[in-house]
């Protein structure tokens, strides 16, 4: 069953990040005021996600490659209020998915751990290096654009 209460476009708009929690097989995710576990793989809400707007993710990557070139690890583009890209922790097998629309910054702690702000001052460590995530927010935020001034 469903909750939709998850899919209502005020929660939609305050997704932070997504990631499986491998150990307890759950979808893990964090918004600006809440979190939840649903026992679903991430990428399944992911096709979910872009289902409810129309979208699949096949149609997010076509349109990605479209604007971005063929490049690995192309960001997904759900909506004005989510833009997904993912990363792979250093140290282990999670995968993050990360919605570029929520960070403000992110600053260096060393060489493989970095700090992410989201809004309202939400903020996260990973083991994943700066340069990696400003590439990856940085392709996120160039496909937001062409494809809003497309709309």
């Amino acid at each position: 069953m469903i909750n939709h209460r998850i899919y209502d476009s005020d929660m939609m708009k305050k997704i932070l990040f997504l990631f499986d929690k491998i150990s307890d097989d759950l979808c893990y995710i964090r918004y600006l005021d809440d979190q939840l576990d649903l026992p679903i793989k991430t990428i399944e809400h992911i096709e979910y996600l872009c289902m409810i707007h129309g979208r699949s993710i096949k149609g997010c990557l076509t349109s990605s490659h479209y604007f971005l070139g063929n490049i690995k690890k192309n960001p997904l583009y759900i909506n004005k209020y989510i833009c997904l890209f993912m990363v792979k922790v250093n140290r282990g097998q999670d995968q993050l998915w990360l919605n570029a629309t929520m960070i403000i910054k992110i600053d260096r702690i060393n060489d493989h751990l970095s700090n992410i702000i989201f809004y309202e001052q939400h903020q996260m460590i990973i083991d994943v290096s700066v340069r990696s995530l400003k590439k990856q927010l940085d392709r996120s935020f160039i496909l937001q654009k062409m494809i809003n001034d497309q709309m």
